[in-house]
């Protein structure tokens, strides 16, 4: 069958321009590190690419979470051991202040020393967190659990009633931090400033029978209970803190996996790229010289078979 001088120019035409077409898509591989120019280069890769890269960020935004997490259950750690050894402090002053060798000028020193404590105590109780919000108003971040000690007995706590939690992995959550409701309260759920409030106040009139003996007594054993409250709170402080940090190795190792996956899908073979590029310019500049050499024959040297 006799090929028409046209119908060899075409196709050697073609096959130069899907030369030149692979060519430059190697070129373009090489310089991007990509294989997945587009789509339409593996389709089914590419929507392989696609859902490991939504699982990414998913798991990123996990890794986030984890880290503020950490921090703040950490700074409510830091807090709570200050709050302990103001305590322990009041606790002190209060079985001394109870004690009949005590005299009424060592009291009225005692409840000065009472009052600096509830100060500071309110202070650890409105702690903010690095982005500015209060530790432990749960969801009503930007309201001050404790606004004024000196109305404490009318509005106790003014925070949210509910821990804020995030989510850390998938169906995972972790709470940031405890309410103040949950943590400066003692056994008759009375607020730590209420118990020292009535307490300075029992030692600021000066009186020395009975009631002023129980009410010295019911301070200690409400003070006793919080600081068991605050310590058992530190415990589970430390086991969140634990577990949020295990589950973020696990969401560590599941983005690991998918970043790899991700890189196989669409990452250059560097060496096997630049070898088929090699071959692929082979391969045109010989397409290319052998259409020149046609070209040049007319089509009389064909029929004449020169």
């Amino acid at each position: 069958m006799r090929i028409a001088t046209p119908q060899i120019y075409q196709n050697a035409t073609s096959q130069i321009l899907e030369q030149q077409a692979n060519l430059s898509k190697t070129q373009v591989q090489l310089g991007s590190g990509k294989k997945i120019i587009s789509p339409a280069d593996d389709p089914a890769a590419a929507a392989e690419v696609i859902a490991k890269q939504s699982h990414i960020d998913k798991t990123q935004q996990y890794q986030k979470n984890a880290d503020a997490a950490t921090l703040r259950l950490n700074t409510e750690d830091v807090t709570l051991a200050e709050v302990e050894r103001q305590l322990n402090r009041a606790l002190q002053l209060l079985v001394q202040a109870n004690n009949d060798t005590t005299t009424p000028q060592d009291r009225q020193a005692i409840a000065v020393e009472l009052d600096q404590i509830t100060d500071a105590i309110t202070g650890l109780a409105n702690t903010k967190d690095v982005n500015g919000e209060y530790l432990f108003s749960g969801y009503h971040s930007d309201t001050p659990p404790y606004p004024d000690r000196k109305h404490i007995n009318r509005a106790p706590y003014k925070g949210d009633r509910k821990e804020r939690e995030v989510d850390v992995f998938d169906s995972t959550t972790v709470a940031m931090a405890d309410t103040g409701q949950d943590i400066f309260k003692s056994d008759t759920m009375k607020t730590i400033i209420t118990t020292l409030n009535q307490a300075t106040k029992a030692l600021e009139k000066g009186g020395d029978g009975q009631n002023f003996h129980r009410e010295m007594l019911t301070a200690q054993n409400e003070i006793q209970a919080a600081s068991e409250n605050i310590a058992k709170a530190r415990s589970e402080i430390g086991g969140k803190i634990n577990a949020t940090t295990a589950i973020k190795g696990v969401s560590g190792a599941f983005l690991l996996n998918d970043q790899r996956q991700i890189s196989n899908l669409q990452d250059v073979d560097f060496a096997e790229a630049s070898a088929r590029l090699n071959l692929q310019q082979t391969t045109l500049n010989a397409a290319q010289y052998s259409f020149v050499r046609v070209a040049n024959m007319s089509l009389f040297n064909v029929l004449a078979g020169r």
